[in-house]
Formats: structure tokens, sequence, C-alpha cells
């Protein structure tokens, strides 16, 4: 080794450190792949919204405004699943907006352990 090279040694802080950067990091790993998996079934929702409004669109009427005794059940079953989805679609909006700030913060904590671990080195 040259005499301008100087050895390092860790110590349990930088263990420590490096340990809280990698759980931040999970962190981050975790909230990003909830953000995905609520982009996901946001998109599933508004698929199923369409289907339902094409089913909507094919029902026939009697005379009187009621749905004509064929497609009452069809009828049933594109309400439940515009309600269901409706409903669903506000949730999952709130479930992919409380992601962010986890995102956002396992990232920042990750940085600063990842920096503290580096720091916390010392020469010999």
């Amino acid at each position: 080794m040259s005499p301008n090279q100087a050895r390092r040694t860790f110590t349990i802080t930088t263990f420590a450190t490096a340990f809280l950067a990698l759980v931040a990091l999970g962190v981050t790993s975790l909230a990003a792949l909830d953000c995905m998996t609520a982009r996901q079934h946001l998109s599933d929702s508004r698929e199923k919204l369409k289907q339902a409004e094409a089913v909507l669109s094919k029902v026939k009427y009697d005379a009187r405004g009621d749905v004509v005794d064929e497609d009452r059940s069809q009828y049933r079953d594109a309400m439940d699943t515009m309600s269901f989805e409706t409903e669903s679609l506000r949730l999952w909006r709130g479930g992919e907006q409380d992601a962010y700030p986890y995102v956002g913060g396992g990232l920042l904590a990750f940085l600063m352990f990842a920096a503290m671990a580096v720091r916390s080195t010392r020469r010999s």
C-alpha cells in the first residue's frame, strides 16, 4: 500500500447505518410496489366501468321507461358493477396518493443513512 492511501475501518455505527439504509430502501420498494398495484387496480376498474356502460347502452326500455324483463338481470349486474367499481376507484385513488410520501421519505432516508455509513468509516 502506498503512503498516500489510507485504510478504512468499519465501526458498529457503520453497520447500523448501513442496515438502516437497507431498511429505508425496503420501505421505498414496498411503497413503489403498492403504488404500481394501485395503478393497475385503477386501470382494471376503469375498464370494468366501460364494459358496464356498454351493457347499459344496450338495455331496452318499455313505453313507461322501465327496463324490459329480458334485460333486467343485465341491468342489475351493470348497475352493481358501476356502483362497486366507482367506490373502488375512489378508495384506490386515495391509497395511491398515500404511497407517495413513503417513496420519497424512503429514498431520502436511504440517501441520508448511506451517507452516514460512509462517513462513519475511520481512516487508519
